[in-house]
């Protein structure tokens, strides 16, 4: 039960804060940036990993969630607008509670090939379509790595996915193809108008793992 607080908690993701115009440093909580190394096809990237507060006190497993457009999870220095999404203040907050289970958050930055990385379907006014490369690195690479680094579960009910708008399109579509993966995914306003709502036609013919998913979609 405690498990479903998580889409709850992330369903109004965006407090926003007030742009004062310099650059600040909003982090609650154990953040650690690093670097996913590049392959032949695939640049580094940074990702942002939020510990619980308990995480070096306790030798168990954790729950975990990947989240597109990382740089805008924790931060407002590094998000865009200045306008961080507060995942660290809210989750910090629910789990001091008893609210949430202690969760991992894995903020996965994006690259200026965002469009072609979020997209599975080619749109004919502004392109993209190369989602399933991107998929393939997060699930065969991504996942692996963080899996090594830190102490993750590896059952799907309790891997998450999430991101907003073009990274909630990307989310729920990983989820669809990947049934076996991901228990539950955070769509956050996606942006399902994408090539004349082709995810959504995609769905209605094959619902694959989103019809076993938790599914929090906002609009």
């Amino acid at each position: 039960m405690r498990n479903k607080f998580l889409f709850f908690a992330l369903a109004f993701p965006i407090f926003f804060c007030t742009w004062a115009g310099a650059a600040i440093h909003t982090v609650v909580g154990d953040l650690r940036i690093m670097q996913f190394p590049a392959t032949s096809q695939y640049p580094a990237r940074t990702i942002r990993v939020w510990l619980p507060s308990d995480y070096e006190k306790t030798h168990r497993s954790y729950p975990v969630l990947y989240m597109m457009d990382g740089q805008n999870c924790f931060d407002r220095d590094t998000s865009a607008f200045g306008k961080e999404w507060q995942i660290d203040e809210t989750l910090t907050q629910l789990i001091d509670a008893h609210q949430l289970p202690p969760l991992i958050v894995v903020g996965i930055d994006n690259s200026p090939s965002r469009i072609d990385e979020y997209t599975f379907f080619a749109d004919p006014k502004y392109g993209g379509g190369h989602g399933q490369a991107y998929a393939d690195v997060v699930i065969h690479r991504l996942q692996p790595f963080v899996e090594k680094s830190f102490r993750v579960e590896t059952d799907p009910q309790h891997v998450f996915i999430g991101g907003s708008s073009l990274g909630g399109l990307a989310a729920l579509e990983i989820t669809r193809r990947n049934p076996h993966t991901f228990g539950g995914v955070i769509a956050m306003s996606p942006s399902l108008w994408w090539d004349k709502r082709a995810t959504i036609a995609e769905i209605n013919r094959d619902p694959g793992g989103l019809a076993q998913a938790r599914i929090w979609l906002d609009v």
